[in-house]
């Protein structure tokens, strides 16, 4: 988790968008990313998991 780069999480953001796609989860997509820019299985469910808790607090917020 200490070695991201700038561009790997930029790639990652990016591949987020296919989630907008009816039937695709935000985490797969976001996992699929991660694995594609070189990153290991556990730390790319890391990094979907940390992106996942800006979103979840923005819903709670707006419920």
């Amino acid at each position: 988790m200490d070695d991201f780069t700038f561009k790997q999480s930029l790639v990652i953001g990016i591949a987020q968008v296919f989630a907008l796609i009816p039937g695709t989860s935000r985490a797969v997509s976001t996992i699929v990313g991660a694995l594609f820019v070189g990153l290991s299985r556990k730390a790319s469910e890391e990094f979907s998991f940390l992106l996942a808790l800006p979103v979840m607090v923005a819903d709670s917020c707006l419920d």
